[in-house]
């Protein structure tokens, strides 16, 4: 969006407006900042797609009215389309790619990326954040990453589904998970799990308890 002056005809963009068409994902973390991924490489504020840098995420510190731009540097197979999901944990941001976890440190904007090479699944769908793990939603089940040491962890227990997870939903200390086997429950303190819906359901939000 750009403001023009009627007598010296001089435009000037709006800089509050994000740099992002077609945005696929938003996510707001705990300190008030957003997290943009978008679905194509053209930005309304650029005139020619080969004279710009390729955006990865568009970080906005709402209050502040800051943009911060993440850029296809060590990764550049993997772009802001593949994004699926987003948690931030203190100075560390996640991020769920079709390719993968990539871990950054916000403080050295430092990337890694975790995939089959390193202990994951090359395709992670979704997560939730539960007692410093993250639980991963994969094409193969649902992997635990530790955010203490920032590296994938066993699954000693049977209800990481061997099949494609669709979405996960945490309230309190129950899991709940959409698979190709159906609608799972999971307590994560006794691993009781019990099995609401042989249905093939795509996303799950909770909402008042319901």
């Amino acid at each position: 969006i750009f403001t023009a002056n009627k007598y010296s005809k001089v435009l000037k963009k709006i800089d509050a407006v994000p740099s992002n068409s077609n945005i696929k994902f938003s996510y707001i973390d705990n300190y008030g900042e957003w997290w943009i991924a978008d679905n194509d490489w053209l930005y309304s504020n650029d005139k020619f797609v080969y004279e710009q840098e390729i955006i990865f995420l568009s970080r906005w510190n709402e209050v502040d009215n800051q943009w911060l731009l993440y850029y296809q540097n060590s990764y550049p197979h993997i772009q802001s389309k593949d994004i699926n999901g987003i948690y931030r944990l203190n100075e560390t941001l996640y991020v769920a790619t079709n390719f993968g976890l990539l871990v950054c440190d916000l403080l050295d904007k430092s990337w890694k990326l975790f995939n089959k090479l390193n202990g994951l699944e090359d395709r992670v769908i979704d997560m939730v954040y539960y007692n410093n793990n993250l639980l991963l939603a994969t094409d193969k089940g649902v992997f635990t990453f530790s955010t203490i040491i920032d590296k994938p962890v066993a699954n000693d227990n049977f209800y990481y589904l061997n099949t494609f997870i669709y979405d996960l939903a945490l309230k309190d200390d129950e899991l709940f998970i959409l698979s190709d086997f159906g609608f799972y429950k999971i307590n994560l303190i006794n691993n009781y799990y019990s099995k609401i819906s042989d249905k093939i359901f795509n996303k799950i939000a909770i909402n008042n308890n319901k």
